[in-house]
Formats: structure tokens, sequence, C-alpha cells
């Protein structure tokens, strides 16, 4: 029979998102076999099990790490292996936004909902290919629509980004001040 653990283990790593204690209580709730007593199982004791499993991974110092995002848990590769699975893909991991692109997640992570055309304000330009660019990456999905003139399609970010990004939750999101010196940075580093 399985250890609490072990099926925890298994879940997060086949979940294809970050999946969250009470949804792994279910599924241990819902297939017998687990080698506690289902009924003792709670939220608190499914946490307590995988904290335990991150600092398993993290004391064998291997290339996996546990790690929570976006409200649930997830595995990842280690950074410190990011050179050799580059070159596994032949490619980068996560491609680089556009300083345009960035600017316009921005605008919708600290504004959303918003409209094309609250961003088009905002920006001064057309944003309707960096729009598609976001939605085509998963960084941004269509969230309803406005109930002004014309019903416009309204956006707001995903899971992905809060993955991307290494937030569990939209309120981690750096203050203004903080974000203009993030993105000032990063401005300097495309142009250097």
């Amino acid at each position: 029979m399985p250890s609490l653990k072990a099926i925890l283990e298994a879940l997060i790593f086949a979940s294809p998102e970050p999946v969250t204690a009470r949804r792994m209580l279910a599924i241990v709730k819902n297939v017998p076999g687990v080698s506690e007593d289902p009924d003792s199982l709670t939220e608190q004791t499914i946490e307590e099990a995988v904290e335990e499993l991150r600092a398993d991974y993290g004391s064998r110092h291997c290339g996996i790490v546990l790690d929570r995002a976006a409200g649930g848990y997830r595995f990842y590769t280690h950074p410190e292996v990011a050179p050799w699975l580059r070159e596994l893909r032949g490619e980068e991991s996560f491609p680089k936004l556009s300083p345009a692109a960035l600017e316009t997640l921005a605008l919708i992570a600290y504004a959303q909902p918003v409209s094309r055309s609250q961003i088009e304000a905002v920006r001064g330009v057309a944003v309707d290919s960096v729009l598609s660019g976001l939605l085509e990456k998963g960084l941004i999905q269509v969230v309803g629509r406005s109930p002004s003139l014309g019903k416009p399609l309204l956006y707001g970010t995903t899971t992905r980004f809060l993955e991307w990004f290494g937030l569990q939750r939209l309120e981690e999101l750096p203050d203004r001040q903080e974000l203009r010196e993030v993105l000032l940075r990063i401005l300097q580093e495309d142009a250097g």
C-alpha cells in the first residue's frame, strides 16, 4: 500500500498545473488504498505531508524542486540545471517578452479586468498583436465583457502568469515603485 507522501508526490508530478491541497485531499479520499486512515486526513495533513516532501527534495540536492505556485504545488527543474535543459530543448525554456509585451502584461495584471481600448489609452499605441502573443503564451485570458457600449472583451491574467512570475496570488505583485524598478532593469538588460 503506498504511503500518503508517495501518492501526493505522484499527483503533483502528474498534474499539468499546480494542484491544491484541497484537490489532493478529495482524490485521496475518493480512491481507497492509502496507508493512512482516509477519515483522519484533512487539508492540513495534506499540506504537512507536502511540506515534508518539499524538505526531502530540498535536502537531496537534485535537479528537481517541489514548490508552491498559483495556489497549489508543482514540480520544477532546479535553476542550476537550466543550461543542460536549454541544450536538450535547443531553445530558451521561457521565451523573452518584448518591452511592449511586458508593459501590456503589467497593465493587465494591475488593472484587471481591463479592455483593449483601456490598455491602448494608457500605452498610446495599438496592442492587438501584443494581446494575441500574450493570449498564445497563456499569460492572459478573456475574463468577460464590459457592460459599456459595444461590450468589449475584458482581459485578466492566468494561472500560468502566476507560475511564470513565481506568485501564489495577485496580491504578491510588487507595488508600483517596485514594478517601475523591475521594468527599468529589464529594459536596461535588453539594451545592454
